[in-house]
């Protein structure tokens, strides 16, 4: 399963990729997408 992450770097995308992580979640490819800071 691909996966697409918006917002990775934020406090909810990183909650995400642990929750992934932990649950062993099965992923071919894992899109992080954020948006760049000024």
């Amino acid at each position: 399963m691909n996966i697409a992450i918006v917002g990775a770097t934020g406090n909810v995308g990183r909650k995400i990729l642990k929750v992934l992580e932990l649950k062993n979640f099965p992923i071919d490819k894992l899109y992080l997408v954020a948006s760049q800071k000024v």
